[in-house]
C-alpha cells in the first residue's frame, strides 16, 4: 500500500532542521526519506528557480500536476514499511505561496512542525552555508543588495506562518525554537513527541555523534580563495577551462584547478560564523523585527528570551 506523509517538518532553513531529520528518522516508529522532496511546491519558480533551466540551459515548465513527479514522490515513501508514522522534510515549504493550500487538500490531517531561528542570525547562517557550498562571491552587504530576497525571504516567518494558517488549523502546528532546542534539547524533542504521538519519546542523545548536528559551522578557514574556487565552477561552458571540469549546473565533478582552491581555502569546525558588523545587524534586527511583527502572538509563546533584540509590540 502507497504510504504519504503523516507530517511534514517544513523548515525554516538553518534552523535545526537537519539534526531534527536524523533524530526523528532514529526513532523506530518513523519513517523519512533521506532526501527532501519538494513535491508539494517543486512548480514555484520562487523556491525552485534552478529547477525551470535544464542541462541545456534553457527554460523548461515544471508542472505540479505532472504524473512522473507524483510518482517519483510516492516511490520516496516505498521503504516505510510497518512504521507508524511517515514524515517528509521539505524546507522550502514553509515560504512556499503554493504548498500550504495542497498539503491542506490532499492530506487535511497532516501535522506541521516548522523550528524558528533568530531571523538575523538564520540569514547569516544561510550566507555562510553558501560561501562554504561554493554558490556565493560576494561580502554579505553586497549580497544583501543583489540576492536579499535569497538571504531574507526565509527570516519572514509572520507572513509565511499566517499563510499556512489560512489552511492548517493551529493545534495542528507545532513551534519550535532553534535557541531553546540548543539549550535544552531533549525538553524540546519531549513536547515534539507529545506533538506527533510518539511513544517511547525521541532521544537525542540516542544519535550517533557523527549524526548529531550534521550541520554544524565548517566555514572556508580563508573565505577568499573559496570564492575563487566557486567563481571558476560557474564559469559559463565556453568560457571554463578544460581542466576544471565543472557542470554548469555545479553539480558535476570538480577539477583539479577547483578542488586545488577549495584545499587551500581549507575547512575548520567554529562554535558559530564570524562576526556581522554592527550596523549591518542593527539594520537586519530592524527590517526583519518589523517583517515578523506579531510573530509572539501569532505562535503563542515569548521570543524576547530567545531573541534579545525582538520586540512583539508591532502591530500584526
Amino acid at each position: 500500500m502507497t504510504r504519504a506523509p503523516d507530517f511534514f517538518l517544513i523548515g525554516a532553513m538553518r534552523a535545526g532542521t537537519t539534526t531534527l531529520h536524523h533524530t526523528l528518522g532514529s526513532h523506530p516508529d518513523v519513517f523519512l526519506p533521506d532526501a527532501e522532496q519538494f513535491f508539494f511546491d517543486g512548480d514555484d519558480f520562487v523556491e525552485h528557480a534552478e529547477d525551470f533551466r535544464g542541462p541545456d540551459g534553457r527554460w523548461r515548465p515544471v508542472r505540479f500536476d505532472d504524473p512522473a513527479r507524483r510518482t517519483r514522490w510516492h516511490a520516496a515513501f516505498d521503504g516505510a514499511g510497518d512504521a507508524r508514522v511517515v514524515g517528509e522534510d521539505s524546507t522550502t515549504y514553509l515560504t512556499s505561496t503554493k504548498a500550504p493550500a495542497r498539503i491542506a487538500a490532499e492530506l487535511p490531517d497532516a501535522r506541521i512542525v516548522v523550528s524558528l531561528r533568530d531571523p538575523v542570525a538564520r540569514a547569516w547562517s544561510h550566507y555562510w552555508h553558501m560561501v562554504r557550498s561554493g554558490r556565493m562571491l560576494l561580502r554579505f552587504e553586497d549580497a544583501l543588495l543583489s540576492q536579499r530576497g535569497t538571504l531574507l525571504h526565509r527570516s519572514r516567518y509572520a507572513p509565511a506562518l499566517r499563510r499556512w494558517l489560512k489552511h492548517v488549523p493551529r493545534e495542528r502546528l507545532h513551534v519550535l525554537i532553534f535557541e531553546s532546542f540548543v539549550a535544552d534539547p531533549q525538553a524540546e524533542l519531549d513536547r515534539l513527541s507529545a506533538f506527533l504521538g510518539l511513544d517511547p519519546p525521541l532521544r537525542h542523545a540516542a544519535l550517533p555523534a557523527d549524526t548529531r548536528h550534521r550541520h554544524q559551522a565548517r566555514l572556508p578557514a580563508r573565505p577568499a580563495l573559496q570564492q575563487a574556487a566557486s567563481f571558476l565552477r560557474r564559469l559559463p561552458a565556453p568560457w571554463r577551462p578544460l581542466p576544471l571540469i565543472a557542470d554548469p549546473t555545479r553539480r558535476g565533478p570538480r577539477g583539479p584547478a577547483v578542488r586545488l582552491l577549495e584545499a587551500l581555502a581549507g575547512r575548520e569546525v567554529r562554535q558559530g560564523t564570524p562576526d556581522m558588523h554592527p550596523e549591518t545587524m542593527a539594520l537586519l534586527q530592524g527590517v526583519l523585527g518589523d517583517d515578523n511583527a506579531g510573530l509572539d502572538s501569532l505562535i503563542g509563546q515569548p521570543l524576547q528570551p530567545w531573541w534579545p533584540w525582538f520586540e512583539d509590540g508591532r502591530p500584526v
